[in-house]
């Protein structure tokens, strides 16, 4: 998933690169926060998935898109890679 989707939102769930954890220092040790869970593998590494309310940990990182620009092409460029491994169906929570 860390080559595909670097912060792009699904549902209410957030699926981040492995480098946008360390930017914002989510590792085995973040405690999940309450009302939400940071997906982990079987030796606790978080994967990427930060569900329900542990999406508000991507806010400082989502914030660094300052123009609305900026935003799009970031967009633009994680659907460019969803493309090419097939991601082909995303949505927009409403």
């Amino acid at each position: 998933m860390s080559v595909c989707i670097p912060l792009l939102p699904l549902s209410s769930s957030h699926f981040m690169s492995s480098v946008a954890l360390r930017l914002l220092n989510i590792d085995k040790d973040s405690v999940d926060p309450i009302g939400g869970r940071i997906d982990r593998d079987k030796r606790g590494e978080p994967t990427g998935i930060l569900r329900e309310s542990a999406t508000e940990l991507l806010r400082p990182l989502l914030q660094q898109a300052e123009t609305k620009e900026q935003r799009k092409k970031f967009i633009r460029k994680g659907l460019e890679i969803c493309t090419k491994v097939n991601i082909l169906d995303l949505h927009k929570k409403e």
